[in-house]
């Protein structure tokens, strides 16, 4: 594929392309999912070409020629629906969506130091379809107007009354003006549309059209002398035409071209297709610089107001491509701090930021032993006014340890973008295969996650909306017959707080048949048949997160075996999260994901709990209240076991030194605290001997050999050095129900 090694590469420089080029590629199949709904919308078109445009410019660079070759097919069919000469169409944007996944595997084989980098199979059978498209020509609309043109000029030069010849040329001014909306004005077709082009009110149209028409030949005029002297000569008077107008857009464009193309010619290098589309562009950014008006309209340019360009000029914005002597990604850094109000960004590795988040949680528990130490001397008065300045300084020390935490996670946080926006190209796809109509709505994307959360999040979120598609979406068909828009709808919407994100995956179709979940579940064994009588329509819907147990009335490739929604449970577990389903038959399914903010470095604020001599972590989030029972309060009910009575409302009572087998120091049941803790709907009381206090630590993963005690979140390290183990509320509460 190339002749450049590898290792002769500046590995900085590349990193920093093939992250810029993946991250580029992400947006992607979003942005043609809205082009093929408006394609006539020119700045969606403009988005998907930049980045396609870049990737070729930028491999160049390196030498991955393949890359560049295949980048380059792509960008040649963009630029024809760019300029209107070529309509985007379903099967256009197929082809278009396997190129972009395609290319996103090129560059992670070339990521993972691949040494053959040349096409495979499926590569070469892609680009041949691109290079076949491009040779059939498309739709040329540039063509069909240059047609109708004719037409009309062959009329009005017939012979037919005076009367009839006016109503023609108003006819074919408002021909003319739709001609501009679809096909831009270019070298080709601006003589048969009669396109006149204005700076201020200049009229400049004759030395316009002369660097156009040089620009799009660049590659054989180049070589012309009297060609390239009428081009520079042309190019100054248009230079002088901006300057005196004022226009500094123009003038950008014009100096940036001359400049371009002096440098080029010079160096004797030529013009391949990557230094004529240079110039190119820079006549683009021209272009739009300018009024271009049709000769045919009877009002004076210069009577237009200056606030409305005419229809023909689409405004785009400069895609700059690096010359080779200038490394891309410097280039692109010093473009993005030109156009950036003062914000500026620096590219770090994740693996950085994980150690440094070590160090903060080191640093979080140094400070827990710095309180520790405080209790300690403020029991001893004869050192009051050392303590005093201890404590004057931990404050201090706390809120800096703080303020670090929270400014480190917020460097970790992510936008959900970059996974939602991937979901309009999977309903796509979906509609596509199942013959369903979709409306997607995505609500939040803009929401701040950890990154952790962000890469476990994605495969349960695609899962889930392919499920809400297969399943709970009726066909068209059927939905019109149940009196519903044939047309569903999808909404995901994300929302998080400090301590909590939450998504919600809510649908309008047939919602979950609950009583066909029950017999599903008795039928595989899931449950006894007892169980299914006795289960809340809540406890009913979480079912079909059981291997297995899928009310599917036909397989498909697309969900339907059973397989998967069990999957989606465990991964969102995992992550420290939970689902809950809210569904009514007929109407839709609401699924809501919560997870907390972060999985990396957990701080928990917790209550101090003792039992005998150890101490154990209550999460502050999951205690409702801490009472001092009295005898009255604890009662037995017959094959239920021990409750709590607190004003009226009874709590299930769990002794925690008999779910971690120890012997505990209370006497009576009155000499003990009771601590109430909720998870979900439910809600249990901890018996322990004391609570010792509040305290923020940090959570450390306990291995896999404690995996299996639920209810145990992990460890922390107390302020005196010790060990404390952190519960988890739904742990012991499911503990307690076994």
């Amino acid at each position: 594929m190339s002749d450049t090694n590898n290792s002769d590469m500046d590995q900085e420089l590349v990193r920093e392309f093939l992250a810029e080029s993946l991250e580029a590629l992400e947006s992607l199949d979003g942005l043609f999912v809205i082009l093929e709904k408006q394609p006539e919308d020119v700045s969606t078109v403009d988005r998907i070409f930049r980045p396609i445009h870049s990737i070729k410019g930028n491999s160049s660079f390196f030498g991955l020629l393949n890359i560049k070759n295949f980048s380059h097919s792509m960008e040649n069919i963009l630029q024809e629906i760019r300029s209107r000469k070529r309509v985007i169409s379903p099967k256009l944007t197929d082809m278009l969506l396997q190129g972009v996944d395609l290319l996103r595997g090129m560059l992670e084989k070339f990521a993972e130091g691949a040494q053959d980098m040349s096409f495979t199979a499926a590569e070469q059978e892609c680009l041949d379809k691109f290079n076949a498209e491009l040779s059939s020509g498309g739709s040329d609309l540039a063509d069909q107007a240059k047609t109708v043109n004719r037409m009309f000029k062959e009329l009005q030069s017939s012979d037919i009354s005076e009367e009839y010849k006016g109503k023609l040329k108003e006819l074919s001014g408002i021909v003319n003006d739709l001609i501009r909306i679809v096909v831009p004005a270019d070298p080709d077709t601006s003589e048969e549309l009669e396109t006149t082009y204005f700076v201020g009110d200049q009229d400049i149209t004759d030395n316009f059209k002369t660097v156009s028409h040089f620009v799009h030949n660049v590659t054989e005029a180049s070589n012309d002398q009297d060609a390239c002297e009428n081009f520079m000569e042309a190019l100054s008077a248009l230079r002088g035409s901006a300057d005196k107008a004022k226009s500094e857009a123009l003038s950008e464009h014009l100096n940036a071209m001359y400049n371009d193309f002096t440098t080029i010619q010079n160096a004797g290098i030529g013009f391949d297709d990557l230094m004529a589309g240079l110039l190119r562009e820079r006549l683009d950014g021209a272009l739009s610089s300018v009024k271009a008006v049709s000769a045919d309209v009877d009002e004076p340019a210069e009577k237009m107001p200056e606030s409305t360009p005419a229809p023909a000029v689409a405004v785009e914005e400069e895609v700059k491509e690096p010359a080779p002597a200038v490394a891309p990604t410097a280039r692109a850094a010093e473009e993005k701090a030109a156009a950036s109000s003062g914000s500026k960004t620096i590219r770090v590795e994740e693996e950085k930021v994980d150690s440094f988040m070590g160090f903060v949680g080191e640093l979080i528990i140094a400070s827990e032993v710095f309180n520790y130490l405080q209790k300690k001397l403020e029991k001893f008065p004869q050192v009051r006014d050392i303590t005093q300045e201890f404590k004057n300084a931990n404050i201090s020390f706390n809120e800096l340890s703080n303020n670090l935490q929270r400014s480190l996670m917020a460097v970790r946080r992510v936008a959900l973008r970059s996974i939602m926006q991937k979901m309009p190209r999977l309903v796509r796809d979906l509609c596509s295969s199942t013959g369903k109509k979709v409306n997607l709505i995505i609500e939040g994307d803009n929401t701040q996650v950890d990154k952790s959360l962000l890469e476990g999040l994605e495969n349960p979120l695609v899962h889930m909306v392919r499920n809400s598609l297969d399943h709970g979406l009726e066909s068209p068909e059927d939905r019109i017959k149940a009196g519903k828009p044939e047309t569903g709808t999808v909404i995901l919407r994300a929302n998080a707080d400090e301590e909590t994100f939450r998504l919600v995956i809510q649908d309008d179709g047939r919602g979950l048949d609950l009583e066909a979940i029950r017999s599903k579940a008795v039928e595989k064994g899931t449950i006894t048949a007892e169980k299914a009588r006795t289960m809340s329509d809540q406890e009913t819907a979480l079912l079909i997160f059981g291997a297995g147990v899928s009310t599917a009335k036909k397989i498909t490739d697309i969900s339907g075996r059973g397989v998967g929604m069990d999957v989606v449970k465990t991964n969102i577990e995992k992550l420290g999260g939970s689902i809950t389903i809210d569904t009514v038959l007929g109407k839709g399914t609401s699924f809501t994901i919560t997870l907390p903010m972060t999985v990396t470095l957990m701080v928990v604020d917790g209550l101090i709990a003792r039992v005998g001599t150890e101490s154990y972590i209550m999460p502050v989030m999951e205690v409702r209240e801490s009472v001092r029972p009295r005898k009255d309060q604890i009662k037995t009910v017959a094959g239920k076991g021990e409750f709590i009575d607190v004003r009226g409302e009874l709590y299930r009572l769990i002794r925690l030194e008999q779910v971690l087998g120890l012997k505990a120091d209370y006497a009576s049941d009155v000499e003990t605290t009771v601590i109430i803790i909720e998870s979900k709907n439910c809600a249990c009381g901890v018996l322990v001997d004391d609570v010792l206090g509040q305290q923020s630590v940090v959570l450390k993963d306990l291995g896999k050999q404690f995996s299996a005690l639920e209810f145990l979140q992990g460890a922390a390290v107390m302020g005196d050095g010790r060990i404390g183990l952190v519960m988890d509320a739904e742990g012991l509460i499911n503990v307690s129900l076994q």
